[in-house]
C-alpha cells in the first residue's frame, strides 16, 4: 500500500519534480552520557561509543525497500540516508569530530551535528537540480 501511494504521487508530479526520501535515523543504543560514562581511554573515544544498529536496520528493512524500489524506479526520486555519514558495517559513530557528539539525547541529533549536515544536505540537493 505505501509503495503504490508514493508511486501514484510521484506519476502525478511533473518529472522535474524531484523527491528526496529520507529514512529515519540510526537511533544509538546509549544516551550521550552512558557514552561518556564508559569511556575508559580517552585517546581512543570514538571507537568505544560506536554503536550496532543490525537491530535498527532489520526494522527499517521494509521501508528501505520501498524507498530503494521507488529510487530504482523513478528519475526523480532520491535518498538521503544519514546513515551514510556515520556508520559503517552497521556500527555507528556517537562523534562526528573530536569530542564533537551526534547525539543530544538517544534519537535526537545535536545541534551543532544538524549545523554540520545541512552543509552535506545542501551538497546532496544541488547534485539532483
Amino acid at each position: 500500500i505505501v509503495f503504490n501511494n508514493f508511486g501514484r504521487l510521484i506519476k502525478k508530479n511533473n518529472i522535474n519534480t524531484k523527491f528526496i526520501l529520507i529514512p529515519d535515523i540510526p537511533v544509538p543504543s546509549l544516551t550521550l552520557a552512558e557514552c561518556v560514562k564508559n569511556i575508559k581511554n580517552p585517546i581512543n573515544y570514538k571507537n568505544e561509543c560506536k554503536f550496532d544498529i543490525s537491530k535498527f536496520t532489520n526494522e527499517r528493512f521494509s521501508i528501505d525497500n520501498i524507498y530503494k524500489q521507488l529510487f530504482l524506479n523513478n528519475m526523480n526520486v532520491f535518498l538521503f540516508d544519514f546513515k551514510d555519514y556515520n556508520c559503517e558495517n552497521n556500527l555507528c559513530m556517537y562523534f562526528y569530530e573530536p569530542y564533537k557528539p551526534i547525539y543530544s539525547r538517544k534519537n535526537h541529533f545535536s545541534v551543532e551535528y544538524s549545523i554540520y549536515m545541512s552543509s552535506n544536505f545542501f551538497k546532496f540537493v544541488n547534485k539532483i537540480k
